[in-house]
């Protein structure tokens, strides 16, 4: 099943889990095939243990550095059991750090945010004897300066955040989100940064739900928090579609949903996924926050979905298969709404619904983890 960042045809293939099919021509082949993949099999078994391997490297080594700069604390709250009485330190005191080179000032309230944590007792003032520092005598972090700008800057968010509006969880470029899940932990701020919330479970009625012009869905509200689409006009090559205009939050244990397809009148027909702009009054080929599949939908199947952070899975319980994008989505600064577009078949009729619990930890436990 093909995923589009947009209504392209030139996308990448998304990533796939599970079942699948296909029959081989002969006894000769399927034996040809089994030694192949043991070979492939093997392989991949050295390369995951290799990256096993580098990764538990790299967590000592962070955890080496850790213990040092602790016991540089305690051996400087030994000698000076008030620590640094010698300097008056205040809230509004301008910290300069020198993160890999690159320099960056915050307000010590800024970096002290997140009590009790290694990272606020660095910047405390209570033991800057026992902190390295460049030739200038700046603090000096030898990090990712991306990584710690990204850190510093959230903390200037949260100090103005409203509590009726939180602060979303920064936006962190695919290529470093290890890094900087490392460095939060080694900091003591992944609790901080990841606090832990129950996932969000859309539910759709007539009054969230919006439909591009020259579309003609039948809209029926039912009981139990969903709502039936059947689709009236049909015409090859438009793109009709409908959008849910309640915001997709992506933080924390993320969002779920699920579409069943009640009636297909002929397979494929129609594009699911997410899209960052409500303000087209029709779908436009190549939206550039479009993002989902299309094409191989079948009668009959039921689609779990999830968007968490930057990453958008859907699973097809029929066909056991999952489907995966996590391409560089900007959830920080762009908005997500469920859509379905590229509806070209009469009566084709489906139901938009939320997961229940036993439906969402099936599809986080055997679905998501793999």
């Amino acid at each position: 099943m093909p995923k589009r960042k947009s209504n392209s045809t030139t996308s990448a293939a998304a990533k796939s889990t599970g079942g699948g099919n296909e029959d081989s021509n002969s006894e000769g082949d399927d034996a040809g095939d089994d030694d192949e993949a043991t070979v492939l099999w093997k392989k991949l078994q050295e390369t995951q243990r290799k990256k096993m391997k580098h990764l538990e490297d790299e967590t000592e080594q962070l955890q080496h550095e850790k213990d040092t700069m602790l016991n540089s604390v305690m051996v400087a709250s030994a000698a000076s059991p008030g620590g640094n009485t010698t300097t008056t330190i205040r809230d509004n005191d301008i910290i300069e750090i020198d993160a890999g080179g690159k320099i960056l000032r915050a307000l010590r309230s800024t970096l002290t945010l997140p009590s009790n944590t290694m990272w606020s007792y660095m910047f405390s003032g209570r033991w800057d004897e026992s902190l390295k520092r460049d030739s200038d005598g700046r603090i000096f972090l030898d990090y990712d300066y991306d990584l710690i700008e990204i850190i510093v800057n959230h903390f200037r968010e949260k100090k103005i955040e409203d509590p009726s509006n939180p602060v979303k969880s920064p936006y962190v470029p695919p290529h470093k989100k290890e890094s900087f899940q490392r460095l939060l932990q080694y900091f003591g701020l992944v609790d901080y940064f990841n606090p832990s919330s129950p996932p969000t479970t859309m539910t759709f009625s007539k009054t969230n739900l919006v439909q591009y012009e020259g579309t003609d869905f039948a809209v029926t509200e039912n009981d139990n928090k969903t709502v039936k689409l059947v689709y009236k006009v049909g015409g090859l090559g438009a793109h009709y579609g409908v959008a849910c205009t309640d915001e997709l939050d992506p933080s924390g244990e993320g969002c779920f949903w699920k579409v069943n397809i009640d009636s297909l009148p002929s397979s494929g027909g129609f594009f699911l996924g997410i899209l960052g702009n409500l303000n087209l009054k029709y779908y436009i080929p190549g939206e550039a926050t479009s993002f989902g599949w299309d094409g191989n939908y079948v009668d009959g199947e039921c689609l779990y979905f999830h968007f968490k952070s930057n990453k958008l899975s859907m699973h097809s319980v029929q066909k056991n298969q999952t489907f995966i994008i996590d391409d560089d989505m900007d959830t920080s600064t762009t908005k997500y709404y469920f859509h379905i577009i590229n509806c070209v078949y009469n009566n084709t009729i489906v139901t938009l619904g939320p997961l229940d619990a036993e439906e969402r930890k099936v599809f986080t436990d055997e679905h998501l983890k793999t």
